[in-house]
C-alpha cells in the first residue's frame, strides 16, 4: 500500500475530495443550465430575483415621501423659529435704541416670505432722537427687513420702498430733507453681538432739500463695504477696519458752489483702519482716544474724477490736535492747470498765487503719451492748508466735529515743515 506523503493527512486528503466532488457537480448544475431550454417561468424568476435585490438597495417610494415630508416639516419649523427671532430682534432693537435717547415707533411687524427669505414689512416709521443725540427725526411710510434662513445672522435694510423724509436741526432752524432710490439695501453682519461688516448699494438715489427750491444731490451708484478685522485686544500697529467704497455719477446742487463744477464722474476708495476706534463712546471721545492710542488710516486707493481733474493717491491720515485730518500723500494729478484756474475763479485761491502755483507746479510736470502734463508729488494737509508739492494752495474745510477754531491755544501750534521742489515734505 502506498503511504501518504509527509505532511498531509488523511483528514486534509478527505477535504481535497469533498472540495473536487463539489465542483464537478457545479460545473455539471452550469453545464445542464446551458443545455434546459430558457423558459418564461425562468425568465421571470430571474425578474423576480433582480426586483428583489434592487428592493434591498433602494428605499421604498413610500419611505422616499416620508423623508421628504419630515424634512419639510423640520425646515417649516426652523423658517418659523427664524421669522420669530426677526420679530422680536426688530422689537429688541427699537427698545435699545429708546435706552440710548432715540425713539423709533412702527406699526406691528408682518413677518412673511415663506419658504424662502424671511421678510418683516414695517410701516409708518418714525424715528426722533432727544436733544442730547442731535434732535434729528426720519420718517418713511415703509421699509422692510430681511434674512435668509441660511444665514441667519445677516440682516438686510431695504430702504427703497418708499421716500424718506428727514430733519436736521442747525442753529435755531431746522433743514428738511427728502431722499429716495430705485435701490436702497444696507446688509449687517454680526457675530456675538458684534457688528462684523456691513454693505451699502445704492442706485438712482436723490437727496432733495426744502431750501434747494427743486435742485438736488443724484448719484447713479455707490456701493461701500465695511469690515472689522483684527485681533481682540489690538495694538495701534494691528488694522482693525477695512473700509472701501466706490461712486459713479454725483451731481450735486448748484448751490453748493464747488470749485471744479457740479460733476463728479467717479471716485474710488480703499483704506485700512490702525489701531482701535471705540465703538460706545461719542464722536469726539471716540476719534481722540484713536488719535492717543497712535491709530491712523492708511489710504491703499484714492481717487477721483472731477473733470478736469484727475488724482490718484496714496498715503497715511492722522489726527491733529483739533481732531481735524492731516496727511501726507503721494499723488499722480492730471488736469492740475485748468482746476488752479477754476480756483481762482471760485475765489478759493487768489490771482497772484494761482498764477505762481501753475508756473512752480508745469515746472515740476512731466508730458504723458497723450500730451497732457502729469504731476507727480506728495499732496500735505496740515494745519488746515492742502499743499500741492511745494504750493500752499488753499485752506481746507473743517471737518463737522473736533473743538472750535483757535480754542486748543498753544496746544494747537503745530511745528513748522517744508517741502522741497519735488515735493517732499522736509519738518523743521
Amino acid at each position: 500500500m502506498r503511504q501518504p506523503q509527509s505532511g498531509s493527512s488523511p483528514a486534509r486528503q478527505t477535504g481535497d475530495r469533498t472540495r473536487s466532488s463539489r465542483r464537478g457537480r457545479d460545473a455539471g448544475d452550469r453545464r445542464s443550465a446551458e443545455s434546459t431550454p430558457d423558459t418564461p417561468a425562468k425568465r421571470t424568476r430571474r425578474r423576480r430575483a433582480r426586483r428583489t435585490r434592487r428592493s434591498r438597495r433602494l428605499p421604498s417610494s413610500t419611505g422616499l415621501v416620508v423623508m421628504v415630508i419630515a424634512l419639510a416639516a423640520a425646515y417649516g419649523v426652523y423658517w418659523m423659529v427664524v421669522a420669530n427671532m426677526v420679530q422680536s430682534g426688530i422689537e429688541a432693537w427699537a427698545a435699545q435704541q429708546e435706552a440710548q435717547g432715540v425713539t423709533m415707533s412702527f406699526r406691528s411687524a408682518r413677518v412673511g416670505g415663506f419658504p424662502g427669505t424671511v421678510t418683516a414689512r414695517l410701516t409708518a416709521v418714525s424715528t426722533q432722537a432727544s436733544v442730547a443725540h442731535g434732535a434729528w427725526s426720519w420718517q418713511t411710510p415703509s421699509l422692510a427687513v430681511e434674512v435668509n434662513p441660511l444665514t441667519p445672522f445677516a440682516v438686510t435694510l431695504d430702504l427703497g420702498l418708499a421716500p424718506h423724509a428727514i430733519r436736521i436741526p442747525v442753529g435755531s432752524t431746522a433743514v428738511a430733507l427728502t431722499a429716495m432710490a430705485e435701490t436702497a439695501r444696507l446688509r449687517l453682519d454680526s457675530s456675538n453681538t458684534r457688528l462684523t461688516s456691513a454693505e451699502l448699494t445704492l442706485e438712482s438715489a436723490r437727496l432733495g432739500a426744502d431750501a434747494l427750491e427743486g435742485d438736488a444731490y443724484t448719484l447713479d451708484a455707490l456701493s461701500a463695504r465695511f469690515d472689522a478685522v483684527g485681533p481682540a485686544e489690538p495694538e495701534a500697529d494691528d488694522v482693525t477696519q477695512r473700509v472701501s467704497a466706490m461712486l459713479s455719477g454725483l451731481s450735486v446742487p448748484a448751490a453748493a458752489r464747488l470749485p471744479l463744477g457740479r460733476d463728479i464722474a467717479a471716485a474710488r476708495l480703499e483704506a485700512r483702519v490702525l489701531g482701535p476706534l471705540p465703538q460706545d463712546r461719542p464722536l469726539d471721545t471716540a476719534l481722540a482716544a484713536w488719535r492717543d492710542d497712535g491709530g491712523s488710516l492708511l489710504l491703499d486707493i484714492l481717487e477721483v474724477d472731477w473733470p478736469p481733474l484727475s488724482v490718484q493717491a496714496t498715503g497715511q491720515v492722522v489726527l491733529d490736535h483739533a481732531l481735524q485730518p492731516e496727511s501726507v500723500l503721494r499723488a499722480r494729478i492730471v488736469g492740475f492747470v485748468p482746476a488752479v484756474d477754476a480756483l481762482r475763479e471760485e475765489r478759493l485761491v487768489r490771482s497772484a498765487d494761482a498764477t505762481m502755483a501753475k508756473v512752480l507746479l508745469t515746472s515740476l510736470a512731466r508730458p504723458a503719451p497723450d500730451g497732457d502734463l502729469v504731476l507727480d508729488l506728495a499732496v500735505v494737509i496740515r494745519d488746515g492748508t492742502l499743499w500741492v508739492g511745494p504750493v500752499a494752495l488753499m485752506p481746507m474745510p473743517r471737518m463737522p466735529w473736533g473743538p472750535p477754531r483757535g480754542s486748543l491755544g498753544d496746544v494747537g501750534i503745530r511745528p513748522g515743515f517744508s517741502l522741497d521742489r519735488e515735493g517732499n515734505v522736509v519738518p523743521k
